[in-house]
């Protein structure tokens, strides 16, 4: 919602809310060996998790045009909470070779809690520079993120509830960030420039409750970036790009809290996660301005990788995150739109890689690297001025990721949406990995581990999607991101 006091301010409110409630099952089937790799049993682990989720998001924002020769002021301020609550039941049944009980089955059931809030506040503002072609942009911004997560685990094995501190915890994380900016852009002749420079501190606290660890983050970072671009012709440019960036971890991957897939096998999150860090540096060619070539390379520090390996427990397995050394990238990018027919909008991206991994983890020393493909396509086919299809593919060859070698796959979609009353409102049917093959085949090694597995998850999802739009056909409301989505992004 916007209003308008005169022709130069405008003062915006907009909110969001998100209210799911749902439930996961898994089933998960073990078979044992013993040392001379005879079968020594199985264990079969049925799930059942209850989840509910809790989302709202408020945005107050404010735009003053100061002149007529583009000078702005804007400010946002954000509050968000994100609350979620899931209680797991797990049943483990323990069988010979024969299928019959080894002993009593184990009941584990979890009782989950977790509140984040997230404060923000951004002041942003414009300055043409019309002499010199130029544009200054700056701004600050601070926010302030809190999370409390709480997770009991009991044992039902014996017809009681029996505390597992072993595997209950309280997390209390809390984040403050304060950045400053400025940004420049212009054009001189055949020549355009941007440039960039930005400054944050950061300020991080982390408290599990029961095992009494903390840690205490205070450091300032600078994130310089730059570009530059000539047009030889009005069918060819050319432009050179370089950036510093930080790419910090979500608050779900630096919870420490367990889920279990079955009594030898959970996934966690990890407190002492290092934001990474990139340097990149790419040159981009256009032609007619649609189809591009990008050629690039970056550098990554403190990877944040997804890891499985062995646990403290004996004959464990852990999946976490954890910073690997360094990650080199590079890259070539072609996209090719199609526009030959007016029934037909066809955006095609092919990328050739090669990305190495290197460091050691898990008393591991990484080493690798492949040459890899990736092609995305999206097609949009118009059948009536009010009717069109859209359909989607997507292919990734065989890769590395971190310790994992992961097998090719592919996934097709299609979606049809038709418009009516006057285009105030639409429907839409899409379906997504429409033959479900979207499944993740890989193979890790690591010191005294391995482990080769197959990943089906629901990614064959049918969905109908119905939109209206209030208001005047002209004018509505302006659709503008907060001053709180990278936060927002980090909640998951």
């Amino acid at each position: 919602m916007d209003y308008q006091p005169d022709a130069r301010t405008t003062i915006g409110f907009a909110a969001n809310a998100i209210v799911s409630d749902g439930g996961i099952g898994s089933d998960s089937r073990a078979q044992s060996y013993d040392a001379a790799q005879a079968p020594a049993g199985r264990f079969n682990t049925f799930g059942d998790n209850d989840l509910h989720r809790r989302n709202y998001s408020v945005n107050a924002n404010f735009r003053r045009l100061l002149d007529t020769t583009g000078r702005e002021l804007t400010a946002d301020l954000d509050y968000a909470r994100f609350s979620n609550w899931e209680y797991q039941n797990y049943r483990t049944s323990y069988l010979d070779n024969h299928n019959a009980p080894l002993r009593p089955d184990f009941l584990l059931f979890g009782d989950l809690s977790g509140d984040l809030d997230i404060y923000s506040v951004k002041i942003d503002y414009t300055h043409p520079v019309q002499a010199l072609g130029l544009k200054l942009e700056g701004g600050i911004k601070s926010s302030w993120v809190r999370t409390d997560n709480d997770v009991r685990f009991f044992d039902r094995s014996n017809g009681s509830d029996v505390l597992d501190e072993g595997k209950s915890n309280r997390f209390i994380y809390k984040e403050n960030i304060n950045a400053a900016y400025l940004n420049g852009s212009g054009k001189w002749r055949k020549l355009n420039y941007q440039f960039g420079l930005r400054m944050e501190h950061t300020r991080a606290n982390g408290r599990q409750v029961i095992h009494e660890e903390q840690f205490d983050r205070d450091y300032v970072q600078l994130f310089p970036s730059g570009y530059v671009g000539y047009q030889f012709s009005p069918k060819h440019d050319l432009g050179v790009t370089l950036s510093r960036r930080i790419n910090r971890p979500s608050y779900r991957q630096l919870n420490p809290f367990r889920v279990f897939l079955d009594p030898l096998t959970s996934s966690t999150g990890n407190p002492a996660l290092n934001p990474e860090i990139t340097a990149s540096y790419e040159i981009v060619y256009t032609f007619n301005e649609a189809y591009t070539a990008k050629a690039g390379y970056s550098r990554t520090t403190d990877n944040i990788l997804t890891v499985l390996g062995p646990d403290k427990e004996p004959n464990s397995v852990l999946q976490t995150n954890r910073n690997l050394a360094r990650y080199d990238y590079y890259h070539l990018t072609i996209g090719i739109p199609v526009t030959a027919f007016k029934w037909l909008n066809s955006n095609n991206t092919l990328v050739v890689y090669y990305g190495r991994y290197s460091g050691n983890l898990v008393n591991t020393d990484l080493n690798e690297g492949r040459v890899a493909v990736n092609l995305n396509s999206s097609n949009t086919i118009t059948l009536n001025p009010k009717t069109a299809m859209e359909i989607t593919g997507n292919y990734q060859s065989r890769s590395w990721y971190g310790f994992l070698d992961v097998r090719s796959s592919f996934q097709l979609g299609a979606g049809i949406q038709r418009q009516f009353w006057e285009r105030k409102g639409s429907v839409k049917l899409n379906v997504s990995d429409i033959f479900y093959t979207g499944r993740t085949k890989a193979f890790t090694e690591l010191t005294g581990y391995s482990e080769a597995f197959r990943q089906f998850r629901d990614t064959r999802v049918v969905t109908l999607t119905f939109h209206y739009r209030f208001g005047g056909q002209q004018q509505g409301p302006r659709r503008r991101a907060g001053g709180a989505e990278e936060e927002k992004r980090r909640a998951g």
